[in-house]
């Protein structure tokens, strides 16, 4: 119900999407990083008129994968041929094919510096990881202006402590391990 609510949710544990693989590591059915670009416009399909599919292939240069996303009929414009993504799941293999089921994503940009852990929060009902990781990171990126470090500087330093502003920026965006 507040920012320090949101500040103080801790992570339940970290992704590792900074080690990035490539599609011929044969690491099959493992959550894994990739760099991918989309080589095909994607296509939906409907199943009994109720489910949609949404597929389309990338690649990166050891081999092609096909993406599969369900219900997601609106990414359709978010996955323009030629775009590069940072895709993070599961490959599997479906006869000689690679395949990988509704994998996270985000757009790789020359202007934004991807994030190499992401965190994984204890969700609440109604909520997911994308929308409270938005949420948490906004919060953290407004630090400096509102937050106040309660333990005496004095006693930090002796103890060789951080500040509170250092600990829960790292908490919420580690840089590393």
């Amino acid at each position: 119900s507040s920012v320090d609510d949101l500040l103080l949710h801790f992570p339940r544990g970290y992704e590792d999407r900074g080690s990035i693989n490539s599609l011929d590591d044969g690491m099959i059915g493992e959550k894994r990083a990739y760099i991918l670009t989309v080589g095909t416009e994607p296509r939906v399909s409907t199943l009994k008129g109720r489910m949609s599919i949404l597929k389309f292939k990338a690649f990166d240069e050891s081999g092609t994968v096909e993406i599969t996303y369900f219900n997601q009929n609106y990414l359709r414009d978010v996955f323009t041929v030629g775009s590069t993504f940072r895709f993070w799941g599961k490959i599997t293999k479906e006869k000689r094919t690679l395949c990988m089921n509704s994998p996270s994503y985000e757009p790789v940009l020359l202007t934004k510096r991807l994030q190499p852990l992401i965190p994984v929060y204890p969700l609440a009902s109604g909520l997911n990881q994308k929308f409270l990781a938005k949420l948490i990171g906004e919060a953290v990126d407004q630090l400096p202006s509102f937050l106040t470090d309660y333990l005496p500087n004095e006693i930090r330093v002796k103890n060789e402590l951080c500040t509170q502003g250092f600990a829960l920026r790292n908490i919420h965006k580690p840089e590393s391990e």
